[in-house]
This record gives C-alpha cells, sequence and structure tokens, in this order.
C-alpha cells in the first residue's frame, strides 16, 4: 500500500521556485530532510516547545523551569465540563485539565542555565526529543516519543537521575527486582495516584556488577549517584491488579514504527512494526484507541492485557503486549465509492459513471445547469473566462472548492444529462482554470518551502493567518484535495490530458505534500496530514496550541481522500487506490468513534454524545463549536460538505436519521443560507424523497452554498 508515488523524483522547486519558511527550524532537526508539519509533536516544533505533546494517555511537556520534561496523565473522572447546547443532556465542551506535572524527568547535571531541548527523526508515529547540558553534550536524556506508548520512558547518559512531582511524593517503596535487570518502585503521589517507576542499567562496561537504587532525596526521586548509561520508566497504575502487566514490558521501550500495507482480495491490511532495541526478544506495551480495537485482527486481540486507560479525546484505550499491531477492514472499492453516486465501474477497468434518473428530473436538471453555468447568458469563450476567473481567487481554499464545483457540474453534463457541448465547455474551462495554477500564474502563487519542505502559499509565508493559515501548513488537505478531486474527474473525462507529463506532475506534486507515502521521497514528510494512530488528519499545523492538534470537518477530511482513490483510479495506480481505500476505511470507524455520535456510541462522554457531533475535536478537548460561527448548521454542516458519492459509506443512515430529528427537523425552516441546500443535500442519504422534493422545487439561489450547485445537488438526491 506504500509504494512511492510515480512522480516522486520531481522537484516542485522546479515548479514553482522555493523560499525559506520564516519559522526556526528547532536544534537538532535536519534542514535536508523534510519534518512533519501536521504531527503529535507539532508543540515541540513552535514557540517555547513547552506546549504539551499527546501520545496517549500520556502527555509531556518541557519544564524550562524545572530543567525537566513534565508527565501528566489524566484520568475521565478529572474532565472539566461545561456549557451547553440546544440538545437536551448537552455540554458544549470537554476537556482535560492540562499543567498537572505529575512526574517530571530531569538529571542532576542538566539545569536551566545550560538546558538545550534537541530533536531528530521526526517520523510519522514518533521523534526523538533529547535533553542535552550545552556545556558538556555528553550529558543528556533521551525521551523516545511514540504515539501510545506504555511507559514514559527516559534513557540517560552520563547523568545521575532524577524524578520530580510538582504534585509532591507521599511516599515511595521499593517493589523488587523485575525480569533480573530491571528495580522497581511504587511511588504515591499526594492526589493518591500511583505511580510505577522502574529503573534499568545499560550494558556498558562500566555498569558491569553496578547496581542502581533510587530512593527520595529532599522531596524527588534521585539515583544515588551518576551512571554511564541507565533507562528509568514511569507508568501510571490504575489498580493493584495492572501492575503485573507492566511487569512483563518493563526495561523495553519503542524506537519508531513502521508501517506496512497491504491489499488483496478486497481486503486491506495494515501493520504497525514497533522498533526495540535491537537487543530484546520482549514485547513492548502499547496502548490501542477504540478504533484500533475495532478493526485488529484475531492474533492482535490475542495479546490484549486487562490494563485500560483514558485518552482525553478518544475515550477508553487498552493496553497490548506485543511486538506487531494488525488492523484489517473490507475496503470501499469502485462499487460503492466511485465518481458519482450510486455509480459503479468493474475493478479491472475505469467504466463511465452514466446515472439514468426519471425523466422529470432530467427535465428539471436542464434548466438548472443552465442557471448554475449561465450558458444562455455567454458564449463559450466569456464562459471560459468566467469560470478561470471564479477559480482564480486569493484564497486556495475558496479556489479549490469553486473547480471542484465545476467537477461535478462536468460530471452531470457529461454522465447525467449526457450533454456534449455542455460537457466539453466545462471540461475546456476546467483545463483552462487548472492550467493557471499549473503555470503559476494565479493570484495566490504557491512556493516550494525549502526548509519544512512542503508546498505553501507565498500569501501565508508573509502573514501566517492569510488563507486560513496554509503558509504555515493549516488545512492543506482540505485545500488540495479539492484540487486532486477536480484533476480526477478532468482525467476521467479526458485521459489525454492526464497523459501530459506537466499536468500529471503538478497535480502528484499536491498528492505527495498532502499524502506523501515513501521515505524515498525526499521532497516532502510521509503523511503530513493523515495519523495513521488516530485515524483521521490533523488541520493544524505550525502553530502553538495548549490543546494539541485539531480538526473541525470530517468530511472535507474523507473528500480528500477519496479524491486521492479517484486520482489513483485514473492514473493506474493502485497502490494509492488502495491507501485510500484502507483510509477511508479507517476513517469509517474512527470518525463514527470521536466525531459523529450516534445514539450508541458508548465511547464518547455522554454529555457529547448528546450533540451529535464534535465540533473542534483536540488532542485534548472536543469544543462542539466552529471556527467561524456557533449556529448549529455551520457547526453540524462542516462535518457534512461537500456531500459525494463517499458520504454513505462513512455517515450511517442511523446517525443521519439521528441528526437531522434532534437538530433540523424543527429548525430547518428558519435557515435562510447556503446552509440549508447542504443540510438537505445530507438529508438525502437517509430521505431522499424530502431532499428532492426541495430541490425540485422552488430552490433560491441563496439556498445553494458557494461551493455546490442546484444541479449536482439535484442529482446526488435524484440518485439515491
Amino acid at each position: 500500500l506504500f509504494e512511492p508515488i510515480a512522480t516522486t523524483q520531481a522537484d516542485p522547486a522546479q515548479l514553482l521556485g522555493s523560499r525559506e519558511h520564516p519559522l526556526p527550524l528547532k536544534p537538532g532537526l535536519d534542514r535536508s530532510k523534510p519534518t512533519g508539519t501536521n504531527k503529535f509533536y507539532g508543540a515541540w516544533l513552535v514557540n517555547e516547545q513547552t506546549d504539551p505533546v499527546w501520545t496517549h494517555p500520556y502527555s509531556l511537556w518541557l519544564d524550562r523551569a524545572s530543567s525537566a520534561m513534565a508527565v501528566s496523565y489524566r484520568p475521565k473522572s478529572t474532565f472539566v465540563f461545561g456549557g451547553a447546547t440546544q440538545c437536551s443532556g448537552s455540554s458544549q465542551y470537554y476537556f482535560a485539565p492540562i499543567g498537572v506535572a505529575s512526574l517530571e524527568f530531569g538529571a542532576c547535571e542538566i539545569a536551566a542555565n545550560n538546558l538545550e531541548m534537541t530533536l531528530d527523526s521526526p517520523e510519522t508515529m514518533s521523534i526523538n526529543c533529547f535533553l542535552t547540558n550545552k556545556s558538556n553534550v555528553q550529558q543528556r536524556i533521551w525521551f523516545p516519543t511514540v504515539q501510545g506508548m506504555g511507559f514514559v520512558s527516559a534513557k540517560y547518559f552520563n547523568t545521575t537521575p532524577f524524578v520530580n512531582s510538582k504534585v509532591g511524593f507521599r511516599n515511595l517503596q521499593y517493589a523488587g527486582n523485575v525480569n533480573g535487570a530491571t528495580q522497581k518502585y511504587r511511588a504515591t503521589l499526594y492526589d493518591n495516584s500511583v505511580w510505577l517507576v522502574y529503573a534499568t542499567l545499560g550494558d556498558s562496561p562500566s555498569n558491569s556488577d553496578a547496581s542502581m537504587t533510587l530512593s527520595l532525596q529532599q522531596g524527588r526521586i534521585q539515583a544515588a549517584n551518576s551512571h554511564t548509561q541507565c533507562l528509568v520508566q514511569a507508568a501510571f497504575l490504575p489498580t493493584a491488579q495492572d501492575e503485573a502487566v507492566y511487569d512483563q514490558a518493563a526495561g523495553t521501550y519503542v524506537r519508531s514504527v513502521s508501517i506496512l500495507g497491504s491489499y488483496a482480495n478486497g481486503k486491506g491490511t495494515l501493520q504497525y512494526q514497533y522498533r526495540r532495541e535491537d537487543n530484546t526478544t520482549r514485547p513492548v506495551l502499547q496502548f490501542a484507541l477504540p478504533h484500533h480495537v475495532e478493526m485488529m485482527n484475531s492474533a492482535t486481540k490475542t495479546r490484549a492485557t486487562n490494563l485500560k486507560m483514558d485518552s482525553t479525546s478518544k475515550g477508553e484505550m487498552q493496553a497490548f503486549l506485543l511486538t506487531d499491531m494488525v488492523l484489517e477492514a473490507e475496503l470501499p472499492n469502485r462499487s460503492n465509492a466511485y465518481f458519482l453516486p450510486t455509480t459503479c465501474s468493474s475493478e479491472t477497468s475505469l467504466d463511465a459513471p452514466y446515472l439514468e434518473l426519471h425523466a422529470d428530473v432530467l427535465t428539471k436538471l436542464r434548466t438548472t445547469i443552465y442557471t448554475d453555468v449561465r450558458f444562455a447568458e455567454l458564449s463559450a469563450e466569456s464562459l471560459k473566462a468566467a469560470i478561470v476567473q471564479e477559480c482564480n481567487l486569493d484564497s486556495v481554499y475558496f479556489s479549490g472548492k469553486k473547480l471542484d464545483k465545476y467537477a461535478y457540474l462536468l460530471l452531470c453534463a457529461k454522465y447525467v444529462l449526457k450533454d456534449d457541448m455542455c460537457a466539453s465547455i466545462l471540461l475546456a474551462s476546467l483545463k483552462a482554470a487548472l492550467q493557471l495554477w499549473i503555470n503559476n500564474a494565479q493570484k495566490t502563487k504557491l512556493v516550494y518551502d525549502s526548509k519544512f519542505h512542503g508546498v505553501v502559499s507565498t500569501s501565508g509565508l508573509d502573514n501566517s493567518s492569510s488563507d486560513f493559515g496554509n503558509g504555515y501548513y493549516n488545512d492543506h488537505h482540505f485545500h488540495y484535495g479539492y484540487f486532486v478531486h477536480a484533476a480526477a474527474v478532468v482525467a476521467l473525462v479526458d485521459p489525454a490530458w492526464v497523459a501530459v507529463k506537466t499536468n500529471r506532475t503538478w497535480v502528484e506534486m499536491l498528492v505527495r505534500e498532502i499524502s506523501n507515502p515513501s521515505e524515498t521521497d525526499s521532497y516532502f514528510p510521509v503523511s503530513r496530514a493523515f495519523d495513521w494512530f488516530h485515524g483521521h488528519s490533523w488541520a493544524k499545523g505550525l502553530f502553538g496550541s495548549g490543546d494539541g492538534k485539531d480538526q473541525e470537518s470530517t468530511s472535507e477530511d474523507y473528500h480528500h481522500v477519496h479524491g486521492l482513490m479517484l486520482w489513483g483510479m485514473v492514473t493506474g495506480d493502485q497502490s494509492l487506490e488502495h491507501r485510500a481505500a484502507m483510509q477511508l476505511a479507517i476513517m469509517k470507524s474512527s470518525f463514527n468513534h470521536y466525531f459523529l455520535y450516534a445514539s450508541d456510541n458508548k465511547t464518547m462522554p455522554a454529555a457529547l454524545v448528546a450533540n451529535k457531533v464534535s465540533g473542534i475535536l483536540f488532542e485534548n478537548k472536543i469544543d462542539h463549536a466552529t471556527y467561524f460561527s456557533p449556529a448549529p448548521e455551520c457547526i453540524h454542516g462542516i462535518h457534512m460538505i461537500p456531500i459525494t458519492a463517499v458520504s454513505k459509506y462513512v455517515r450511517s443512515k442511523k446517525f443521519v436519521q439521528e441528526e437531522w430529528d434532534a437538530v433540523f427537523r424543527n429548525r430547518i425552516d428558519q435557515i435562510d443560507s447556503g446552509w440549508k441546500g447542504i443540510l438537505y443535500q445530507n438529508l438525502s442519504l437517509v430521505y431522499p424523497d424530502q431532499a428532492l422534493r426541495f430541490f425540485m422545487g422552488n430552490c433560491q439561489a441563496k439556498w445553494i452554498d458557494d461551493g455546490a450547485s442546484w444541479t449536482y445537488s439535484l442529482v446526488l438526491a435524484a440518485a439515491m
């Protein structure tokens, strides 16, 4: 599933030119290699590096005042709920308290005046973090930081370890030797939480016949002396029965994670391989999120333990003792995730997605498409110029939405109305609009950032808030996803277009920017947007946040992946097609656990389930809101747009009906904007007749979203 994109060797700087991002690269990072801007470790890439990083179930942050790495775990009993929505029994938001430093890992030799934090190997699910004595770089602490890690591990070099607590230690008990090499301690804090602390000496010659002991000294846990190399690990102990689970893995830790995938007979398999120290054969302890557990194969499930802890925003996690984790899924394919709703193709061909609709619908469509595209008002050349202008805005996001709007109109003209004249005008217009971007002659110029290695808008480099933060890597999968989807439609209708090398290279530059599958592509980080641990993308780029990464639109997330899947189809890239299908299968699970709440959702707190959708989901909180409006149609609608052939795959009928009944059935008539049309598009997933009556009736232009069309809305409702 992770074969490189065909145009991997194409240098984006040759297409766009290059500039250096204004943000400095943090110490230790290699400027010759890509850095994942939207990954879980993003807080360590910006500002003073003091915001938390969530590995789940733990969070870590640099406490510069203490010259130490702080660690926190917040069980759900500590979550704070507040606000209310229009839904009965709901809360607008909840969050886990931040800044509670249950433990802090430091070394006696590293103080505030000589501390330097450095990073290396920023990978898909891991990063290495070091706290170093600038005056003696041989004195350092290494924190292998991995998503889902069962222990917080600190490897000390030439230092005297200590573990502090801002909560405070009530007592420390020695609990004996584990696995013949590791000393175990139980630390009870003043909040009555119990943490296990494990100390393991390394294999260096100076450690021969030595022992490592810890004791409480002046309120902190400290080693008796300096060690050339040693490992200190800590873990929260939920119940006394869980201690034996930790003992089985104490002394082991994950360095990094390799992600492998395969496809066969309609099924996708994803494997997380946990790289341990070379000299160990023992399993590691890793926590899995609910969607992982749901998708695990039977062999992985046999590695389950009874140890469970709470994530901050994704329900209860379960611990597994293993060396790899395998997920499986029946994948969406050309029968249920094709170009138009209910259309399909064989898996070995690219069949035209013709759609046969009732005669009265076709009659109405012949009227609406002339309204949407203004065929009667403008000549073909004037119309092409107007469409090119519409797709050339001072925003990558809104330009992409306009392109995709006309791509859907092209599908409707070609495969529903079978109107070759309309289709040819739309095709020529779309190709001209795309050509403007391929030539980089549009208003919002793109450029290759040679520091973080990515494609950004020049306006975004000059102003971090411009175009939703595009220059700082916000929302790239939303923005460029519309372009990729529109290009896939053009390639379907006109295969000769994608055969032109410059066209394919430009589109695949965007594919690589948001979804590069391979480290062999040195121009982009692997999987900038999609988080293979969380099962969805993160929208936040190089911005600090006390609550971590976030995302407010599930639908634009799976739309971008559907666009990748379709691009894989039209270019014959089966690896891309099946990888995107695997992502969609994972999203179907993760979104219905964490973002889209049917009444039988047991993952999320009941006060959030009552709202039906999350709103903005952060790593540390959920806020039933948007970044742009408090209106319910916006909070819910941003998880709907765009409604496409793949919406029905992700959004279950049960959920859509419950959301409609709870939120919109009695207030739809009060909505007098483009969100009204979006809500009726969404309604077509469960009540297509009602949606069709709305779009067949006296539908006003103001009720159609700027990125949608009356024509496509009709096709959508009629097809369902």
